[in-house]
Parts: structure tokens; sequence; C-alpha cells
């Protein structure tokens, strides 16, 4: 492993964390309180306080900060721009209106924040939300009984959270004398810990010689916050499943790239047969082959990790993922010859 790789592999496991240590970081997100917030609920403002607002529901004071108020604001009609220009004695009443006679049924989800005892508003979301925690996301992936490490979660939000969960058994080094790779793979799970969006959970591979993710076609949407609470963990434990299938798949693919050899005349039937399939424009062709003349790859795993690479080359931001897809694609799509196995 070339000195350059191991300084990259050295900050990847930088960012990883073992779930004791995620479980500490996420903990001022994990007890949240839900309530409905009815006609009667009143809103007061303090520009002087840190809280800003103050909501006066069921007979209980809750502490808002801008923020919470705004999502409030959107979620009965008003724009953000527009609630900041209006004055507050005429905003309030809008507020209620809605609330109270417009039909607009909320749910205001509360915590305990600070040592003097004030409970704050979290958030605000539709009648439809539930509130799910990562503690309850992890739990699932305990019962694969596999070790791993998680990532991403220094961007924490009660809005939208998205973090990695990487398992060290589909981790493996591609030795190569020039500078070789080191190859990761893992779940990516989007969620929004109030139930404002559905979850989104893919399977991901990442490779450190370009630092491009592949990313398994096999992705999993399926979630419907109106299938209820107790339906995210079933949801969640068959999309684990599955993404997790696709990516042994995956891994096995590139592990078989290793060994797939190239010659001259393959690789150009190859590569533009891919070229055409992928409708992949005169400027990136040309930066793909530039590539392939330079750094001569020998095995189908170099031509992926080629294609790749020539993204970096290119400004355009849609043709660098478009070509990202294609190194995907030298995965996904690989056939060999039956007489001398080597790449169509």
């Amino acid at each position: 492993m070339s000195e350059a790789l191991k300084k990259r592999l050295k900050t990847l496991k930088a960012g990883l964390m073992t779930k004791e240590v995620a479980l500490a970081k996420i903990a001022p997100y994990e007890k949240c309180e839900e309530a409905i917030v009815t006609g009667k609920t009143t809103i007061d403002y303090h520009p002087k306080k840190d809280s800003h607002f103050v909501m006066s529901s069921h007979n209980q004071d809750f502490a808002m900060n801008e923020a919470a108020f705004y999502k409030l604001c959107r979620l009965v009609g008003i724009t953000e721009v527009y609630a900041k220009k209006t004055p507050r004695d005429l905003l309030f009443p809008h507020i209620k209106y809605w609330i109270e006679k417009g039909g607009v049924v909320i749910k205001a989800y509360a915590q305990k924040k600070d040592n003097d005892g004030r409970t704050w508003v979290a958030g605000f979301a539709r009648e439809d939300s539930y509130y799910y925690p990562v503690s309850r996301a992890l739990e699932v992936v305990d019962k694969l009984d596999m070790d791993y490490h998680l990532e991403g979660l220094e961007d924490i939000s009660w809005r939208n959270t998205t973090f990695g969960i990487v398992f060290p058994q589909f981790e493996f080094e591609v030795e190569d004398p020039k500078k070789g790779d080191w190859i990761y793979g893992g779940l990516k799970l989007r969620m929004s810990l109030l139930g404002e969006f559905p979850t989104k959970l893919s399977a991901f591979l990442m490779t450190l010689t370009c630092l491009n993710g592949m990313v398994s076609a096999n992705e999993v949407y399926v979630y419907n916050r109106k299938s209820g609470f107790d339906g995210q963990d079933a949801w969640l434990n068959d999309g684990v499943q599955m993404a997790l299938g696709a990516l042994s798949n995956e891994v096995d693919r590139v592990r078989a790239l290793k060994d797939c050899n190239l010659n001259g005349g393959h690789m150009v039937t190859y590569i533009n047969s891919i070229f055409d399939q992928m409708g992949v424009n005169q400027k990136s062709r040309v930066a793909v082959l530039e590539q392939i003349a330079s750094q001569q790859p020998k095995t189908l795993y170099d031509l992926m990790n080629v294609v790749t690479s020539a993204a970096h080359s290119i400004e355009n931001r849609e043709e660098v993922y478009h070509l990202q897809n294609v190194g995907g694609y030298v995965v996904q799509h690989a056939e060999s010859c039956k007489t001398c196995h080597r790449p169509y």
C-alpha cells in the first residue's frame, strides 16, 4: 500500500466511530415527546430571551427558537420571507386561524433541553409524522450480529440525519505496485427524526483510489409515514437485509474484476460498447480514452478506476456523476467470453 493511500485510509478511519461513541453524540436527540397543537395554542415573542418565541399549549409553556417558529409558519402555509417581514401582532392571529379554524393539524415535538428545566420545541411536523430516533434504527442493525462502525454523524439534526454504517467484513485491499487501493462497503441511511420525509436506505461500496462511491443499483425508498411508527422497524429490517444482499453481490463482482485480465482488442470493444449503452458524450469519451492511454489498465478493475478517475477532469457536475455511474456499470454488467474468459 502506498504512503498516499495509507494517509487517506487513516483519515477515513478517523471519521469512524463505534456505536457507543455514536450514542453519546446523538444523546440530545434521543428523547422527544409529541403533542398536538390545538386552536387554544398561543404564541408570544420575547426578543431579549434566547428562546425568542414562547408557545403556550395544554397549560404548559414551550420555549421555541426562530428555526422552529418558521417551520410552524411553513406548515400553515406562510412563507419564511413573509413571516420575517410581517409584524408579530398581525402574524400570530394568522397562525392561530389556520390551527383553530383552517383544519391544519400539526404536531409539536418537545424535549427538556437546559438546566433551567425549560421544555423546548425541537420542531414541528404534520399530523402523519412519527418520531423515530437513530438508536431505534441501530437496534435493527444490531440484530445482524455483525461488527460495524458509523460515519457521518457530525451534522445530525432533527429534520435531516444522514449517516453511514460501515461493515469491516466488506473491507479488502487491492494490491498494486504503483498505488494500490482500499475498498470498504456499508449502508447509507437518510432519515428525519421527526418524520418530515420518507426514509432512504441504500448500499454503497467505496474505493479510495479515486474516492468515488460505487452505489448499488438496488436502493430502497419504500417507507411511508402513514404506515405507522411500528411499521418502520419492519421496513428497516427488510430493507437492511436487501441492501446487504446487494452489497455482498457488489463486493463479489469487484473481487472478480481483479482477476479479469484485459487485452487491447477486448478493452476497446468493451469500453466503446459501454459508451454507447450509457450515452456518454464525446468530451467524456476522450477523457476516459486519454486515461486509458496513460494508465494502461491491465484488469477490468483497473478499467473501472480509469473511468471514475477521468471524472475529475470534467467540469460539468452532471457529467461527472454520469461518468461515475459508468464506472459502476463496469462493475454491475461485466460479462466474460466463454472461451477466453476476458470481458466483452
